[in-house]
């Protein structure tokens, strides 16, 4: 079992490799301005705008005169920091692909190095 998924990751092409780490490092980024939003929500019951993860999403409340609260979020067109954190988690994901697929090769090298001496 554990031999076959090494050689299916030795194997697989540089092209899928790129693939899943642009997903993986989208859905990383996702998980972190989520996780974000939901500490600035939390962190403060005073009214106003309240900004996360370098401005990119805002929260706003208002309590109006009859009691209630009216409430809103959307982002602030301040998309720069996450194209760069979405860049910088792809680039350590495809990375750390690469360096498998060649240690994985490697591997096979002097494994097959090995058999070869005796």
């Amino acid at each position: 079992m554990k031999n076959d998924f090494l050689k299916k990751w030795e194997e697989t092409s540089v092209i899928k490799g790129f693939c899943i780490s642009v997903f993986g490092g989208l859905l990383m980024s996702i998980i972190v301005v989520a996780i974000s939003f939901l500490i600035m929500i939390f962190k403060s019951g005073n009214d106003g705008m309240r900004y996360s993860f370098l401005h990119l999403v805002y929260f706003n409340t208002k309590t109006m005169s009859d009691g209630s609260v009216d409430m809103n979020f959307g982002t602030t067109g301040h998309f720069l920091p996450a194209i760069i954190m979405v860049l910088v988690f792809m680039c350590f994901i495809f990375a750390i692909f690469t360096l498998t697929k060649k240690l994985l090769s490697y591997k096979v090298k002097l494994l097959n190095e090995r058999n070869n001496t005796l």
